[in-house]
């Protein structure tokens, strides 16, 4: 029997899980999802990321695959996931996909944004999915920063792994800065992203607006590949992976263009 790949579309609060990934004792998306799969399917099933969100991070539309011997149709799948999982994680979509579809493998680019609340007063309904940060910033500061990080760059100075075990070169290929009302949102699309690069840039820039980095000193903390030049890591809880693009004519931008995935 020739196994079914299938593809699924997830949405998920990454508040109360370590991340993505399977971790021995540690409660995730990726093993909560495998074990409701194996009740469904009677069979174990290994579900593929195209990205690993750390803990506290959440998305809005994430994609994973898995094979099955299962003759169960995605439809019920999807419908059967949806009636176990537990609250904070949702299956958006399910579909039989070629059989050499691998969700990492095949991404060309993800989007993630970062919010940040501005407000004075701390919103409980804010709260859990922003940086709620009140000082006085610098936005053309940050702005003027946030070019010097655009393009093809080794960003190992904003990841938390050792540079000489890893190739941290990456295409930076969208940074923009949104401004709505007291929200602030940072927007990145990129070919891929280190551990925690997405945090330590945020970090990094808001220490700028805070005229902490010039825009000379951000080129030199970037050329240094010296992960203790950069500025803090931002908290977890305002970084949403929106997206993962495949080739323009995969069907998941169908997918997300005409399903909500989210309130963002």
């Amino acid at each position: 029997m020739i196994a079914r790949t299938i593809r699924l579309s997830v949405s998920y609060d990454g508040s109360n899980y370590a991340g993505w990934q399977v971790q021995p004792k540690q409660r995730t998306i990726q093993g909560v999802l495998e074990d409701s799969l194996k009740f469904i399917l009677n069979e174990t099933c290994r579900l593929i990321g195209a990205g690993r969100t750390d803990a506290g991070v959440h998305a809005l539309c994430q994609v994973a695959h898995f094979k099955t011997n299962s003759k169960i149709p995605t439809d019920n799948i999807k419908m059967a996931l949806n009636s176990i999982l537990p609250k904070d994680i949702a299956v958006i979509d399910t579909f039989e996909t070629l059989s050499e579809f691998h969700a990492r493998k095949n991404a060309l680019s993800k989007k993630y944004i970062y919010r940040i609340h501005r407000g004075k007063t701390r919103d409980p309904f804010l709260w859990p999915y922003t940086w709620h940060f009140t000082d006085d910033l610098d936005l053309d500061n940050i702005r003027a920063c946030m070019s010097i990080l655009r393009g093809e760059h080794d960003f190992s100075s904003f990841s938390v792994l050792d540079r000489d075990t890893i190739n941290g070169t990456r295409k930076l290929i969208k940074l923009e800065l949104i401004e709505e009302n007291d929200i602030l949102t940072f927007e990145f699309v990129g070919n891929g992203f280190l551990r925690k690069q997405i945090r330590r840039i945020v970090g990094t820039l808001i220490r700028a607006g805070r005229g902490c980095y010039t825009p000379e000193q951000i080129s030199q903390i970037l050329l240094s590949r010296d992960p203790t030049q950069a500025g803090p890591t931002a908290p977890p809880k305002g970084l949403f992976l929106v997206k993962v693009n495949y080739l323009p004519s995969d069907n998941e931008d169908f997918i997300f263009n005409n399903i909500s995935c989210g309130h963002i």
